[in-house]
């Protein structure tokens, strides 16, 4: 659960709505990808698909399926092709703050017990930063 201070912050923070869409599992966690032989096996739990943003299937893998292991996601970025960095000018504060976006219009706590201390966040962009920084 965040502060107040952030929470209040959150109308203003969220990035503008994208244009681009695509098939979004919408609960994309370990309970749900099957991997055998170091290689998926399988996806379950299609009841919360939709056409969407695409980022709004990071939250619920980074966390969920990745335990918010940073290494991971940028293989899983990498493997996919997925733009980071070039989005800013090779900053990834767009990345960071569209994935930061998802994570709070989630429908679920995409979080769990992955949300680091926040006694010294005071805005959002700077817990943007810890998490989705690459």
């Amino acid at each position: 659960m965040l502060p107040e201070l952030l929470t209040d912050q959150i109308d203003d923070y969220l990035a503008p709505r994208s244009a681009e869409r695509s098939l979004v599992h919408a609960d994309l966690h370990g309970d749900h990808v099957f991997v055998r032989d170091d290689h998926l096996a399988g996806i379950i739990d299609w009841g919360d698909a939709l056409c969407g943003d695409p980022y709004y299937d990071l939250p619920a893998l980074f966390f969920g399926t990745f335990g918010g292991s940073k290494p991971l996601l940028r293989a899983f970025l990498d493997a996919y092709g997925w733009p980071v960095g070039s989005e800013s000018g090779g900053s990834g504060l767009n990345f960071a703050r569209r994935a930061m976006t998802m994570t709070l219009l989630h429908e679920f706590n995409p979080l769990g017990h992955a949300m680091p201390p926040l006694e010294d966040v005071t805005t959002l962009n700077e817990l943007a930063e810890i998490l989705w920084r690459l």
